[in-house]
């Protein structure tokens, strides 16, 4: 084009338009500017987002091959241009389309753009646009429309920018026509998101451009028209009835691209030349001449649109039809298929249309190698993998294809197919591909499909170890051991190699056989191996064949018990249910359950069981014998007998589960252990014995416990700590049903309740030999050779047993019944009354546990009257419990044979006797023996401490030791030489050494005045009547102890109460007593002497006491506690030579005496000792001058002679020299004299 022309013609066009936007005075037409502005900022408003599309589509309209957009962010510059080899150049018309809004220049079909606008959507962008073409450049700004309007009353901001345009010459480079934006800084990100936008695939559907050039601050970027895709396309005529009158174009144009992978590589927008915001989301790329709204995103809802669409499905159809053309493949399914429902395309039905193709459609593949519509095809995508071979593959032509992709996979599960569930009805193919399946792999295959594909029909899936079908048999995991069975038992086991593949692919641990079984149970015929179904199995194959044939029952059941006895061989335990049913044949060659059955005499155990039962059960209750079931003659009879036992035969006890019906079990119970607090109702898992009651009438007593020993479940259940049954109980307050129950973990058992109510061994009492005939009326032989002849229990076992069916080990245990009949039985039992002494005492033991007294009336009780023993009446008999009368009123009395001072009261009110001590006696006369009665007194106060030191060593109460106390110092005895005394008026004299109490308390003891106290004191009766007077004042039994103190001084007490008690009781005893310790007494006493008071300031004080007495040194060697030393007695020779006192004076006052036998019995020892030289010389002199020198040796021995050690008890100092020489005078006639 001539550069003058173009630019005069502009010009004119630039002074139209001023004169348009004046009026008829010259003036700016307002109104016509703001309209301009308006119409201009719509634009731009609309095309917002799409400016760089717009731009290269005007490249285009151009019939440019290439274009460039390059921006430089530091100059604020994009410039878009364009060439090509018949690319036109910017024309007057474009000019004036820019002009004028609204206005195009692009009237014919094969321009794409729409009414010219597009190029004044870059107007926000810029705040000048430049447009270099035919060497002119046309520019446009808000300062150029400022003053082009200038005069106007309009904001500049409300001017139009395009309205008039700055012209200026200008020679183009080597590009047609150049764009150039000076844009606002704030622009930039949205220029840069458009430019990254831009791809190949734009070019697609343009008419003209091959390229595109992006280059951003000199980084540059080509896009190439891509020429991997290939383009489907379809045109033609529009309806003219579908046409308005505002519609310039009457044809459409469709096209889609796909590529090779059916991806739209992210263009999932519907193009119009250039994406829209329409987004369509199908495997491909469509491009169609819509109609668009004026920002050319959206379609407008035109019938014309609608007929479009209606075009563009047509062409995807066939487009999807020519993708099936080969081998069979989902691209049709796949090119057919959107991922998303754009709601504008949805209102012009276009996804109706789709979905309609797809159901209608031959597009899917089977295995076939054709198609087939959606309704005549099935998908299992696992188990066409697996058909999908040339020897499968036949059998199912209708199974799709497998799907190879994700994708895929999940297209097909959106269309909601037909899937494996068809072949749950439909078996029949399923049949065919099991029975040709010849590969143990395949077989694990094809079964871990139909559990995974949730089959609900069942096949015969499984091979035996040849490798063949398991038809009708039942069908068990793999066995590790041989196993027997009898002919008419059909059984198979899994081949093992299947059965590991089958338990790898099911991944299955723990108890692999179970496990599996529990898989596959549904689908097939299996059975968990295990040793117990299989022998159930032939247990109830074997009842089933014996009803059938009862012909050959024996046959059968000999049979059974012979495969059944093998495989307890190979396994060891049968572990047969409890519940089974085993019939088995008895002694008289019927069928019997097994568990109605025991042992017959053949069998190792049997020999105790036909003794036990021989009388109680018939032979159809015992099993027939080893021969009977064609066992071998030296088979092992053991094995054979436990093996019966496996099978619920009992050895010689059977047992039930028990019901407590009537709540006398839950009572027993509660007799035998307390109640828990709370305690509502129980919940009971007990076990009884069978035929209790039959046994226990027909048994003696020593079969018995010979029974219960000889089981040791029984035997175990009479434990009430390790007993198996369960007592479970609610509490108040606890919700019914709770699962959260108590349990009692010590009671005692339902079968020791069954032994105890049959009360066999009730009130038997054990462990009293001597006594248990005289107690229990019923005989048990505990030598009793079935103890031994079976097996070896000894008398601890049988007594352990019969304790815990009902026999005591104690007499305060049995019942009162049981007591009143041992008394009244007793003087048959025993006529002489041997140890009925005992028997009475152990009913005192009874009454003072379970305070219950005899209530028969109709008893005798042993009795001593007048010096026979015998028995007599309880209403004739008197007990001297607490109270000794004179011996001549006892005689005359039926005196029982029971202990004094045992519990008084509780003898006379248990046995009904008589009170002795109820007897009146009045003393009528009592001479006195006042100096006897004081050295007795002076005896018994000696003796006080140890007596009390008796009493309390094992009482720790000090109330209860001053009690003690008491009652020794109320102990009043007196010693007389006359008592006279009356009883019912009749009168009587008390014998010698027996003593009576008077009404003030006062013993009083009748001796011999022609006996020394010191003489009687020694005599058995006069010890005996002083012991029985201590026993009476502290009531008590044991009184020998008090009867030797009597004879014996205090040193041996004392070393005696050491022995037996310690010495602390004796020292607690004195403190009681008021006596002081060894120290303060001694020096006490030497005060007495000296008729001097021993004052508190004294005590422990020796200087003190020095100092009041005036001895001249601290006697520090005297040991106070052994007064009786060597060391000591010399410090006491001094101290008394000193006080002027005696040994006998100290004596008379201390409480420990001094006693100085042994001090000189070893001073004269030592004496003798220092003169046997001279004794020995004098001797021999004596023996030569005579005719006595063969006597020397003798008369030598004879040195040492023998003294009264009581002569120098209280002798303070004894003359050893007189008395040596004394000695030596009497026995050898000559007097002991010096030698040299």
């Amino acid at each position: 084009m001539n550069t003058n022309s173009f630019k005069s013609e502009i010009e004119s066009l630039v002074e139209e338009r001023q004169a348009k936007y004046k009026t008829t005075d010259n003036s700016f037409d307002c109104e016509e500017i703001t309209a301009t502005f308006n119409r201009e900022k719509e634009t731009v408003n609309g095309y917002n987002g799409r400016q760089l599309l717009e731009l290269i589509q005007n490249a285009d309209d151009a019939n440019s091959e290439e274009i460039l957009i390059e921006l430089d962010t530091e100059k604020h510059i994009l410039t878009i241009a364009n060439k090509g080899e018949d690319c036109e150049g910017f024309s007057i018309a474009g000019v004036k389309s820019l002009l004028l809004a609204n206005l195009s220049s692009k009237t014919s079909n094969e321009y794409i753009g729409n009414k010219g606008l597009g190029f004044r959507s870059i107007i926000n962008w810029s705040d000048k646009i430049t447009i270099n073409s035919n060497n002119l450049d046309i520019a446009f700004s808000k300062g150029i429309a400022v003053e082009a309007f200038d005069g106007s009353d309009l904001e500049h901001s409300k001017l139009p920018i395009l309205a008039i345009p700055e012209i200026k010459d200008n020679q183009q480079d080597n590009w047609k026509t150049k764009i150039t934006l000076e844009y606002k800084e704030k622009f930039l990100d949205d220029i840069k998101k458009q430019i990254e936008q831009i791809k190949p695939e734009i070019l697609l559907f343009l008419n003209h451009l091959e390229n595109i050039t992006l280059i951003i601050d000199e980084e540059e970027n080509d896009h190439n028209k891509p020429d991997l895709w290939t383009i489907e396309s379809k045109n033609g005529d529009i309806p003219s009835d579908l046409l308005t009158e505002d519609d310039e174009d009457a044809k459409y144009e469709l096209k889609i691209a796909f590529n090779e992978s059916l991806t739209n590589n992210g263009f999932e927008y519907l193009f119009s030349y250039f994406p829209t915001n329409i987004k369509i989301s199908m495997p491909f790329i469509v491009h169609g001449t819509f109609d668009l709204d004026s920002t050319r995103n959206q379609l407008n809802d035109t019938e014309k649109n609608k007929f479009v669409l209606g075009e563009l499905v047509k062409l995807i159809i066939n487009t999807a039809k020519n993708l099936t053309a080969g081998t069979a493949n989902y691209k049709a399914l796949e090119f057919l298929n959107y991922s998303h429902k754009n709601e504008v395309l949805e209102k012009l039905d276009f996804y109706e249309k789709i979905d309609l193709a797809i159901e209608e459609l031959e597009i899917y593949p089977y295995l076939g190698g054709d198609y087939r519509k959606k309704e005549d095809i099935l998908y299992s995508n696992d188990f066409s993998k697996f058909v999908n071979t040339d020897d499968y593959r036949e059998l199912f032509p209708y199974l799709l294809i497998p799907a190879d992709s994700e994708k895929i996979i999940d297209i097909l599960n959106d269309q909601k197919l037909d899937g494996f569930s068809y072949y749950n009805n439909q078996i029949e193919d399923l049949k065919s591909l099991n029975e040709k399946i010849s590969n143990i792999d395949d077989r694990v295959e094809f079964i871990h499909l139909l559990i995974k594909n949730d089959f609900q029909g069942r096949l015969s899936l499984l091979v035996d170890s040849d490798n063949e079908l398991i038809f009708e048999n039942e069908v068990y995991t793999p066995s590790n051991h041989e196993f027997s069975l009898p002919d008419f038992v059909k059984i198979k086991f899994i081949n093992q190699e299947l059965f590991d593949k089958l338990i790898e692919k099911f991944e299955v641990i723990g108890e692999k056989a179970r496990e599996l079984q529990k898989i596959l149970k549904d689908i097939t015929n299996i059975h968990s191996y295990e040793p117990a179904q299989v022998l159930q199995k032939i247990i109830t194959q074997s009842n089933l064949e014996a009803k059938n044939n009862p012909e050959i029952v024996e046959k059968i059941i000999k049979s059974m018990v012979q495969s059944l006895y093998k495989n307890y061989l190979n396994f060891g335990n049968l572990n047969i249910s409890p519940d089974t049913k085993i019939q088995l044949l008895n002694e008289n060659n019927a069928l019997s359950d097994a568990k109605d059955l025991y042992l017959s005499e053949s069998y190792p155990s049997g020999g105790l069981t036909n003794f036990l039962f021989v009388d109680v059960f018939s032979k159809g209750e015992f099993l027939a014998g080893v021969s009977v079931f064609d066992f071998s003659v030296d088979g092992d009879k053991n094995k054979i007998e436990d093996f019966f036992i496996s099978l619920g035969v009992s050895k010689n006890t059977k047992f039930y589960d028990a019901k407590d019906d009537n709540e006398n079990y839950t009572n027993f119970v509660f007799t035998k252990i307390n109640k828990p607090e709370n305690y509502r109702n129980n919940y009971l898992t007990i076990k009884g014995i069978l035929n209790f009651e039959k046994i226990i009438e027909k048994l003696s007593l020593e079969k018995i416990v010979l029974w219960i020993l000889s089981n040791e479940y029984t035997n175990n259940q009479l434990n009430d700590s390790n007993n198996l049954d369960i007592f479970e109980y609610e509490k108040n307050g606890q919700r019914y049903n709770d699962w959260n129950q108590s349990q009692l973990t010590t009671k005692p058992s339902f079968i020791k309740f069954q032994f105890n109510k049959s009360e066999i061994f009730k009130d038997y009492l054990l462990g009293n030999d001597n006594l248990n005939n005289l107690i229990n009326d019923k005989n048990f032989n505990f030598e009793d050779e079935i103890f031994t002849k079976f097996t070896s229990f000894n008398k601890a076992d049988i007594e352990s047993v019969m304790l815990k069916i009902g026999a005591v080990d104690r007499f305060n245990n049995l019942s009162i019944q049981a007591v009143e009949r041992i008394v009244k039985e007793l003087p048959n039992k025993s006529e002489n009354g041997k140890q009925s002494q005992s028997i009475y005492k152990l009913c005192i033991k009874h009454f003072e546990k379970n305070n219950i007294r005899l209530s028969i009336d109709d008893y005798q009780l042993f009795s001593k009257k007048n010096g026979v023993e015998g028995y007599v009446s309880y209403e004739d008999v008197f007990y001297n419990g607490n109270i000794k009368l004179p011996k001549k009123i006892t005689e005359e009395k039926a005196i029982f044979n029971h202990p004094r001072r045992q519990s008084t009261t509780k003898v006379i009110d248990f046995f009904g006797v008589k009170n002795l001590a109820l007897i009146e006696i009045k003393i009528t006369k009592n001479n006195k023996s006042d100096i006897q009665t004081e050295e007795f007194n002076q005896l018994f106060t000696n003796i006080k401490p140890y007596i009390l030191a008796y009493r309390i060593d094992d009482i720790e109460a000090v109330s209860s030791k001053k009690n003690e106390l008491s009652k020794l110092k109320n102990i009043k005895i007196k010693l007389c030489e006359e008592v006279e005394y009356t009883v019912d008026n009749k009168p009587y004299s008390l014998e010698v050494n027996d003593y009576i109490k008077d009404t003030n308390g006062n013993y009083l003891i009748k001796i011999d005045s022609n006996i020394a106290f010191k003489k009687a004191k020694n005599s058995f009766e006069f010890q005996e009547s002083f012991a029985d007077i201590i026993g009476l004042a502290f009531d008590i039994l044991d009184i020998k102890v008090f009867r030797n103190m009597l004879e014996k001084d205090t040193d041996y007490i004392e070393k005696t109460i050491q022995n037996d008690i310690g010495n602390d009781a004796v020292i607690n005893a004195k403190e009681l007593l008021g006596i002081s310790d060894e120290f303060n007494s001694f020096w006490m006493a030497i005060y007495k002497v000296k008729n001097l008071k021993y004052s508190d300031k004294l005590k422990d004080s020796l200087p003190q006491i020095q100092e009041e007495l005036g001895f001249s040194q601290i006697y520090n060697d005297i040991d106070y506690a052994n007064l009786s030393s060597m060391k000591t007695c010399e410090n006491i020779i001094l101290l008394f030579n000193e006080l002027t006192i005696t040994i006998q004076d100290f004596n008379n006052w201390a409480y420990y005496k001094i006693d100085f036998s042994k001090y000189h019995e070893d001073k004269l020892a030592n004496y003798f000792n220092d003169n046997q030289r001279d004794f020995e010389q004098n001797l021999y002199d004596y023996c030569n001058k005579g005719t006595r020198r063969s006597d020397f040796i003798n008369l030598k021995n004879r040195y040492k002679g023998s003294y009264d050690q009581d002569d120098f008890k209280e002798v303070l100092e004894v003359d050893y020299q007189s008395i040596c020489e004394e000695f030596i005078k009497k026995e050898f006639e000559f007097k002991l004299s010096k030698t040299q």
